[in-house]
């Protein structure tokens, strides 16, 4: 496994410090409910599921719906519950803006009560995926002069960490120091989770743990679980191990997330026979392992390809009485794919349809894969038309299967087609697909094309591999071989069909016939192979064996090509 940079946790990681109140924090949430709150009135709950048989988009209805239970609803705590349950249960950021809104003057003139508000409001609309409605909200209560609360920057940083903003959690705590105001644990907790979830370079992340405890603030279990979490997302066992043992050395009792987050940190290093013994902890400590642990440890078990002991694991999550999530089938499915298992493919399919659970993006491009492989186009065509149907939006690694498929399949139009389909997607391909496509090109004998979509590559700032090149100069030798095999090509060669239309494109090789022509094209292609070998060492790419065999092979038939032209 990796190692996090040197001393990344340091030595004060570990030191004296009072448990006495940590205890108390385990029990009591962390989503950054303000102190007084007190239990919302059973009005409160009837408001919500009438709102929520409300249009979103009917701002009256919404608001005289709220307005009906005025003289019911008690205070500002009852507009919060409202809010924070509508974050829990509805998708519709306009449903939550409009009861804000409306809500607003309803809970009288004081700023505490309008910042209460605020922060339910923000932290529904991060639930809902909505950082930037939360953003302008915050900015309207800080212009509104009832807005520079904890609780409120707290939300904010929450809101960005559900999405994974890391920049903008760090940006609202820097401006949160600046406005005078004192960060909590539930601050802290925020922007390590934040860091977590965005990627950001684990040292970044354990600062700000660093920056808590000097603050004298006590961390809880929810600081732990999003550092285990860091370090696990950064691939580095040893710091989450570390991590691990501290709650126990802190009196912070571990929880169900805790177990699971360290399995995964665990898998991702390979070492799953530690993963199996801490599964074996869990047990012991009477926490019953979920459909979580579960499916982290068959992956575990599938990426070391020991899919016999994933199978097994899967067999008895089942015999447990677990029920399966999407992303348990999801893993099982690609088992059954890699080990050519395809009428267990079929089963587990169908118990997924049987359990209400639908076929996501990752099922379709699993089963496609699989499929395509085993040479059933009919079944791939299939797949493709019910994603449609279903409306499950493809992704880059959608398409660039699909041309993979056909590529390999001899089927170039029906590559190419797929190609075309993607660039009206507004998807921003990737390294895989160009790979992809270029090697259809190539393979077609267009390796102008090819050499053209290498360009666009590089200007869409898309780092080549090694097997783009590859593929590329590997072309240059066999594109007059191609040529000659297909004498109905000729100077045009088909490329595909698109919207009824024949797609053409000239043929590189068989333009222009004179003996002069030809050697001089030959010179051409040498020096373009050089050039290519050239910029593949510059960008650093590390060329292999495969890349200098294709050399010599191209050179020996350029050679060939120019000596049968005099």
């Amino acid at each position: 496994p990796q190692r996090a940079a040197a001393g990344a946790l340091g030595p004060e990681f570990r030191r004296a410090r009072s448990t006495k109140n940590i205890s108390k924090r385990n029990n009591r949430g962390a989503g950054g409910q303000e102190r007084g709150a007190r239990a919302s009135s059973a009005a409160a709950g009837r408001c919500v599921d009438k709102l929520l048989r409300v249009a979103p988009e009917d701002r009256r209805a919404l608001g005289a719906s709220l307005s009906s239970f005025r003289g019911e609803l008690v205070g500002p705590d009852d507009y919060c519950h409202v809010l924070r349950e509508l974050g829990d249960r509805d998708k519709s950021a306009l449903r939550a803006l409009e009861v804000f809104h409306a809500a607003l003057p309803l809970v009288g003139n004081g700023s505490v009560d309008k910042g209460k508000l605020l922060t339910a409001a923000i932290g529904a609309l991060g639930k809902m995926g909505r950082p930037d409605l939360a953003r302008r909200g915050f900015d309207s209560g800080i212009a509104g002069g009832y807005g520079k609360t904890v609780f409120a920057y707290s939300a904010l940083i929450s809101a960005y960490a559900r999405s994974g903003l890391a920049t903008e959690a760090m940006g609202v705590l820097e401006s949160m120091k600046g406005a005078g105001l004192r960060p909590t644990t539930v601050t802290y907790n925020a922007v390590i989770d934040a860091c977590g979830k965005g990627g950001v370079d684990l040292r970044f992340t354990l600062g700000y743990f660093r920056q808590m405890l000097r603050d004298g603030l006590c961390p809880d279990r929810k600081t732990f679980n999003s550092l285990l979490s860091a370090c696990s997302r950064a691939g580095h066992l040893e710091d989450a191990r570390a991590v691990f043992d501290e709650m126990i050395h802190l009196g912070i009792g571990r929880d169900i997330y805790t177990y699971n987050t360290f399995i995964d940190a665990i898998c991702k290093c390979g070492n799953i026979e530690l993963a199996m013994q801490v599964l074996l902890d869990m047990e012991a400590k009477k926490l019953k392992p979920n459909v979580v642990t579960y499916s982290t440890l068959i992956d575990g078990y599938s990426k070391l390809e020991k899919y016999e002991e994933a199978l097994k694991l899967y067999e008895k999550m089942k015999s447990l009485g677990i029920r399966l999530d999407r992303v348990c089938y999801n893993t099982v499915l690609a088992i059954y794919v890699k080990t050519g298992k395809y009428a267990e493919i079929a089963i587990v399919c169908d118990e997924m349809e049987d359990s209400g659970i639908e076929k996501d993006t990752v099922t379709y491009n699993s089963l496609i894969n699989g499929y395509g492989k085993q040479g059933r186009l009919d079944i791939v065509s299939f797949l493709v038309q019910d994603m449609r149907r279903r409306g499950v939006a493809p992704s880059v690694l959608t398409y660039s299967t699909l041309i993979d498929i056909y590529s390999k399949a001899g089927m170039h139009g029906d590559a190419f087609n797929v190609y075309l389909d993607f660039k009206e997607s507004g998807l921003k391909a990737d390294v895989v697909l160009f790979s992809s496509f270029i090697d259809t090109l190539a393979k077609n004998g267009l390796v102008e094309w090819a050499l053209s979509l290498l360009n666009d590559m590089t200007e869409m700032g898309i780092k080549p591999n090694v097997v783009t090149y590859n593929t590329i100069i590997d072309a240059f030798g066999k594109s007059k071989v191609h040529a000659e095999e297909d004498p109905e090509v000729g100077e045009m060669g088909i490329v595909g069909v698109y919207n009824g239309q024949i797609i053409r494109a000239a043929n590189p090789v068989t333009r222009g016939r004179s003996a002069i022509d030809v050697r001089m094209r030959r010179s051409q292609e040498l020096y373009f192979i050089l050039e290519l070998f050239q910029k593949m060492v510059q960008q650093g790419v590390r060329p292999n064996v495969v890349t200098f065999s294709a050399i010599l092979n191209a050179c020996r038939y350029i050679l060939i090509s120019f000596i049968q032209a005099f």
